[in-house]
Protein backbone atom coordinates (compact mmCIF):
# COMPACT_ATOMS: atom_id res chain seq x y z
CA UNK A 1 0.00 0.00 0.00
CA UNK A 2 1.40 3.36 -0.99
CA UNK A 3 0.68 6.18 1.46
CA UNK A 4 0.19 9.57 -0.15
CA UNK A 5 1.54 12.55 1.77
CA UNK A 6 -1.33 14.66 0.35
CA UNK A 7 -3.65 13.15 2.95
CA UNK A 8 -1.34 14.05 5.80
CA UNK A 9 -0.75 17.30 7.62
CA UNK A 10 2.23 19.29 6.26
CA UNK A 11 4.19 18.68 9.48
CA UNK A 12 3.58 14.91 9.50
CA UNK A 13 4.32 14.64 5.80
CA UNK A 14 7.61 16.49 6.27
CA UNK A 15 8.51 14.18 9.13
CA UNK A 16 7.83 11.07 7.06
CA UNK A 17 9.84 12.38 4.16
CA UNK A 18 12.77 13.16 6.46
CA UNK A 19 12.60 9.74 8.10
CA UNK A 20 12.46 7.83 4.81
CA UNK A 21 15.40 9.78 3.41
CA UNK A 22 17.81 9.54 6.34
CA UNK A 23 20.34 7.36 4.41
CA UNK A 24 20.64 10.13 1.83
CA UNK A 25 22.32 12.29 4.49
CA UNK A 26 25.46 10.21 4.13
CA UNK A 27 25.56 10.53 0.35
CA UNK A 28 24.53 14.13 -0.23
CA UNK A 29 27.66 15.11 -2.15
CA UNK A 30 25.84 15.80 -5.38
CA UNK A 31 23.11 17.85 -3.68
CA UNK A 32 25.11 19.70 -1.05
CA UNK A 33 25.61 18.67 2.57
CA UNK A 34 22.83 20.79 4.07
CA UNK A 35 20.24 19.77 1.46
CA UNK A 36 19.64 16.37 3.04
CA UNK A 37 16.26 16.21 4.86
CA UNK A 38 18.01 14.78 7.91
CA UNK A 39 20.03 18.00 8.15
CA UNK A 40 17.15 20.43 7.66
CA UNK A 41 17.49 21.63 11.26
CA UNK A 42 20.97 22.94 10.41
CA UNK A 43 19.54 25.67 8.21
CA UNK A 44 21.64 28.77 8.65
CA UNK A 45 20.32 31.46 10.93
CA UNK A 46 22.11 34.55 12.23
CA UNK A 47 23.36 34.84 15.79
CA UNK A 48 21.16 37.34 17.69
CA UNK A 49 22.48 40.90 17.53
CA UNK A 50 22.77 41.28 21.32
CA UNK A 51 25.35 38.46 21.40
CA UNK A 52 27.46 39.51 18.42
CA UNK A 53 29.74 41.84 20.39
CA UNK A 54 30.40 39.14 23.01
CA UNK A 55 31.41 36.19 20.89
CA UNK A 56 34.65 35.01 19.34
CA UNK A 57 34.28 32.94 16.20
CA UNK A 58 36.73 31.26 13.89
CA UNK A 59 37.53 33.56 10.93
CA UNK A 60 35.00 33.08 8.14
CA UNK A 61 37.69 32.44 5.53
CA UNK A 62 39.38 29.76 7.63
CA UNK A 63 39.07 26.11 6.66
CA UNK A 64 40.70 24.43 9.66
CA UNK A 65 42.30 27.14 11.77
CA UNK A 66 40.70 27.22 15.19
CA UNK A 67 42.02 29.67 17.76
CA UNK A 68 41.77 29.04 21.52
CA UNK A 69 38.52 30.30 23.00
CA UNK A 70 36.62 30.41 19.70
CA UNK A 71 33.97 28.30 18.03
CA UNK A 72 33.01 27.41 14.48
CA UNK A 73 29.31 27.11 13.57
CA UNK A 74 28.43 23.87 11.81
CA UNK A 75 26.17 25.65 9.31
CA UNK A 76 29.15 27.17 7.48
CA UNK A 77 31.15 25.60 4.64
CA UNK A 78 34.09 24.84 6.94
CA UNK A 79 31.79 23.59 9.70
CA UNK A 80 29.92 21.25 7.38
CA UNK A 81 33.22 20.01 5.91
CA UNK A 82 34.27 18.87 9.40
CA UNK A 83 31.02 16.99 9.89
CA UNK A 84 31.29 15.36 6.50
CA UNK A 85 34.81 14.03 7.05
CA UNK A 86 34.36 13.10 10.72
CA UNK A 87 34.97 9.45 11.57
CA UNK A 88 33.32 9.88 14.98
CA UNK A 89 29.69 10.84 14.35
CA UNK A 90 27.60 7.72 14.98
CA UNK A 91 25.56 9.62 17.58
CA UNK A 92 24.87 12.57 15.31
CA UNK A 93 22.29 10.87 13.10
CA UNK A 94 20.01 9.65 15.89
CA UNK A 95 20.40 12.77 18.03
CA UNK A 96 19.54 15.04 15.10
CA UNK A 97 16.24 13.20 14.59
CA UNK A 98 15.32 13.51 18.27
CA UNK A 99 16.85 16.93 18.92
CA UNK A 100 14.85 19.21 21.23
CA UNK A 101 15.10 22.96 21.74
CA UNK A 102 14.78 23.99 25.39
CA UNK A 103 11.39 25.64 25.92
CA UNK A 104 12.66 27.82 28.78
CA UNK A 105 16.14 29.28 29.18
CA UNK A 106 16.84 27.27 32.35
CA UNK A 107 15.67 23.92 30.98
CA UNK A 108 18.85 23.06 29.08
CA UNK A 109 19.46 19.95 31.20
CA UNK A 110 15.91 18.78 30.52
CA UNK A 111 16.05 19.40 26.75
CA UNK A 112 19.38 17.58 26.67
CA UNK A 113 17.91 14.70 28.66
CA UNK A 114 14.87 14.15 26.46
CA UNK A 115 16.99 14.40 23.31
CA UNK A 116 19.11 11.53 24.59
CA UNK A 117 16.28 9.53 26.20
CA UNK A 118 14.26 9.58 22.96
CA UNK A 119 17.40 8.33 21.19
CA UNK A 120 17.72 5.33 23.53
CA UNK A 121 15.62 2.14 23.40
CA UNK A 122 13.76 2.98 26.61
CA UNK A 123 10.10 2.87 27.58
CA UNK A 124 8.68 6.30 26.85
CA UNK A 125 6.00 8.05 28.92
CA UNK A 126 2.78 9.41 27.47
CA UNK A 127 2.23 13.11 26.85
CA UNK A 128 -1.32 14.25 26.11
CA UNK A 129 0.00 16.38 23.26
CA UNK A 130 1.18 13.30 21.34
CA UNK A 131 -1.25 10.67 22.66
CA UNK A 132 -1.46 7.76 21.77
CA UNK A 133 2.24 7.91 20.86
CA UNK A 134 4.62 7.81 23.86
CA UNK A 135 7.42 10.37 23.77
CA UNK A 136 9.69 12.10 26.28
CA UNK A 137 8.88 15.81 26.51
CA UNK A 138 9.97 18.68 28.71
CA UNK A 139 6.57 18.41 30.44
CA UNK A 140 6.32 14.68 31.22
CA UNK A 141 10.00 14.52 32.19
CA UNK A 142 9.14 15.83 35.68
CA UNK A 143 7.72 12.68 37.26
CA UNK A 144 7.35 12.34 41.02
CA UNK A 145 10.79 10.71 41.17
CA UNK A 146 12.42 13.59 39.27
CA UNK A 147 10.55 16.16 41.37
CA UNK A 148 12.10 14.66 44.51
CA UNK A 149 15.51 15.56 43.08
CA UNK A 150 14.50 18.93 41.66
CA UNK A 151 11.01 20.26 41.04
CA UNK A 152 9.98 21.89 37.79
CA UNK A 153 9.73 25.31 39.45
CA UNK A 154 13.11 24.95 41.15
CA UNK A 155 14.66 23.91 37.83
CA UNK A 156 13.19 27.03 36.21
CA UNK A 157 15.07 29.20 38.69
CA UNK A 158 18.31 27.26 39.24
CA UNK A 159 18.61 24.57 36.58
CA UNK A 160 20.29 21.27 37.59
CA UNK A 161 23.77 20.20 38.59
CA UNK A 162 25.61 17.44 36.75
CA UNK A 163 24.80 14.90 39.49
CA UNK A 164 21.13 15.89 39.60
CA UNK A 165 20.84 15.55 35.84
CA UNK A 166 22.41 12.08 36.05
CA UNK A 167 20.06 10.95 38.81
CA UNK A 168 17.02 12.34 37.01
CA UNK A 169 17.84 10.45 33.81
CA UNK A 170 18.37 7.25 35.80
CA UNK A 171 14.79 7.46 37.08
CA UNK A 172 13.69 7.19 33.44
CA UNK A 173 15.68 4.00 32.89
CA UNK A 174 18.96 5.29 31.45
CA UNK A 175 22.35 4.06 32.59
CA UNK A 176 24.36 7.18 33.39
CA UNK A 177 28.01 7.65 34.34
CA UNK A 178 28.93 11.20 35.45
CA UNK A 179 32.52 12.27 34.79
CA UNK A 180 33.80 15.43 36.47
CA UNK A 181 36.33 17.31 34.35
CA UNK A 182 38.57 17.97 37.36
CA UNK A 183 39.06 14.21 37.70
CA UNK A 184 40.20 13.56 34.15
CA UNK A 185 42.81 14.86 31.70
CA UNK A 186 42.06 16.35 28.30
CA UNK A 187 43.57 13.30 26.62
CA UNK A 188 41.44 10.86 28.63
CA UNK A 189 38.35 12.98 28.02
CA UNK A 190 39.04 13.00 24.29
CA UNK A 191 39.55 9.25 24.16
CA UNK A 192 36.41 8.48 26.15
CA UNK A 193 34.26 10.74 24.00
CA UNK A 194 35.74 9.45 20.73
CA UNK A 195 35.00 5.87 21.78
CA UNK A 196 31.42 6.83 22.60
CA UNK A 197 30.91 8.77 19.35
CA UNK A 198 32.20 5.88 17.26
CA UNK A 199 29.54 3.41 18.47
CA UNK A 200 25.75 3.23 18.29
CA UNK A 201 23.46 3.22 21.28
CA UNK A 202 25.38 5.42 23.72
CA UNK A 203 25.66 9.18 24.03
CA UNK A 204 27.56 12.06 25.64
CA UNK A 205 25.94 15.06 27.33
CA UNK A 206 28.08 17.92 28.64
CA UNK A 207 27.68 20.49 31.41
CA UNK A 208 29.93 23.48 30.76
CA UNK A 209 30.54 27.21 31.11
CA UNK A 210 29.97 28.97 27.79
CA UNK A 211 32.58 31.72 28.21
CA UNK A 212 35.45 29.28 27.65
CA UNK A 213 34.27 28.50 24.13
CA UNK A 214 33.91 32.12 23.04
CA UNK A 215 30.26 32.66 23.96
CA UNK A 216 28.55 34.91 26.55
CA UNK A 217 28.98 33.67 30.12
CA UNK A 218 26.47 31.11 31.37
CA UNK A 219 26.32 27.49 32.52
CA UNK A 220 24.75 25.12 30.03
CA UNK A 221 23.92 21.51 29.08
CA UNK A 222 23.89 20.04 25.57
CA UNK A 223 24.64 16.75 23.80
CA UNK A 224 27.82 16.09 21.80
CA UNK A 225 27.22 15.03 18.21
CA UNK A 226 30.62 14.41 16.62
CA UNK A 227 34.39 14.77 16.80
CA UNK A 228 36.72 15.95 14.01
CA UNK A 229 40.21 14.55 14.43
CA UNK A 230 41.95 16.91 11.99
CA UNK A 231 40.94 20.04 13.91
CA UNK A 232 40.65 18.30 17.32
CA UNK A 233 37.19 19.74 17.80
CA UNK A 234 33.91 18.43 19.21
CA UNK A 235 30.48 19.34 17.87
CA UNK A 236 28.12 20.68 20.55
CA UNK A 237 24.45 20.29 19.55
CA UNK A 238 23.30 23.39 21.42
CA UNK A 239 19.76 22.92 22.77
CA UNK A 240 19.39 26.73 22.94
CA UNK A 241 18.79 26.81 19.19
CA UNK A 242 17.17 30.24 19.40
CA UNK A 243 20.59 31.55 20.48
CA UNK A 244 23.33 29.47 18.80
CA UNK A 245 23.57 26.82 16.11
CA UNK A 246 25.58 23.62 16.72
CA UNK A 247 29.24 24.64 17.08
CA UNK A 248 32.66 23.01 16.84
CA UNK A 249 34.92 23.72 19.85
CA UNK A 250 38.52 22.73 20.61
CA UNK A 251 39.02 19.76 22.93
CA UNK A 252 41.18 21.93 25.23
CA UNK A 253 38.51 24.61 25.40
CA UNK A 254 35.78 22.08 26.07
CA UNK A 255 37.72 20.60 28.97
CA UNK A 256 38.32 24.06 30.44
CA UNK A 257 34.63 24.87 30.03
CA UNK A 258 33.67 21.74 31.96
CA UNK A 259 36.41 22.12 34.58
CA UNK A 260 34.46 24.91 36.27
CA UNK A 261 32.58 24.98 39.55
CA UNK A 262 28.83 24.95 39.93
CA UNK A 263 27.68 27.32 42.69
CA UNK A 264 25.62 24.53 44.29
CA UNK A 265 28.38 21.97 44.65
CA UNK A 266 32.13 21.85 45.29
CA UNK A 267 32.48 19.46 42.35
CA UNK A 268 33.37 20.59 38.86
CA UNK A 269 31.08 20.36 35.89
CA UNK A 270 31.77 17.61 33.37
CA UNK A 271 29.93 15.17 31.15
CA UNK A 272 27.54 12.25 31.27
CA UNK A 273 28.01 8.94 29.44
CA UNK A 274 24.55 7.54 28.70
CA UNK A 275 23.21 4.24 27.47
CA UNK A 276 20.32 1.83 27.97
CA UNK A 277 22.58 -0.96 29.21
CA UNK A 278 23.23 -2.09 32.74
Amino acid sequence: MRLSTRALSPLLAAGLLAATNVPDAMAADDKGWASSPANAWLVEKPIPEKYRSQIKTTPADSVDAHLPGTFLAVNTPAGMARLKRSQFKEDYWTLSLNFATQIRQTLCSVATAITVLNSLPLKRPMDQVYKPFPYFTQANYFTDDVAKLRSYQHTLTDGMTLEMAAQAMRTHGATVKPVHASDISVDDMRNMMKANLSTNGDYVAINYQRKFIGQPRGAHFSPIGAYDEKSDTFLILDVARYKFPPVWVRADDLHKAMDTKDSETPLSRGYLLLSAGT
